[in-house]
């Protein structure tokens, strides 16, 4: 993976992309620091795949949840809904990383 290019604007979105979920009013547990290597090389994978040597957003995002569902622990949704002064929701991994990327600001 070392031939794929990861430049430091996308490295900074996949981190933000992280960090984003660790904030959101459903997360209970999980993304750790590891979890950062794991979507790097998934999303070098996608590029890889793609017949590209870079990284680009389209990559990290086309991973993200394949790459985070199963690293992420999510509250009760009644918890997490408190938390978030809202109706209780139905609320997965899926939806709560869905909800982070529609959000999230993407390096152009």
């Amino acid at each position: 993976m070392d031939d794929v290019y990861a430049g430091s604007e996308v490295l900074y979105y996949l981190r933000g992309l992280v960090v984003r979920l660790r904030q959101h009013a459903a997360f209970g547990a999980g993304l750790a620091t590891p979890t950062y290597a794991a979507f790097e090389t998934a999303a070098k994978v996608a590029a890889l795949v793609d017949g590209c040597l870079y990284v680009t957003p389209v990559h990290v995002q086309s991973v993200a949840t394949m790459a985070l569902r199963h690293r992420l622990v999510l509250k009760p949704p009644t918890e997490a809904a408190t938390a978030k002064r809202e109706r209780r929701l139905p609320c997965t991994a899926e939806h709560v990383i869905a909800e982070v990327l529609s959000d999230a600001p993407v390096p152009v």
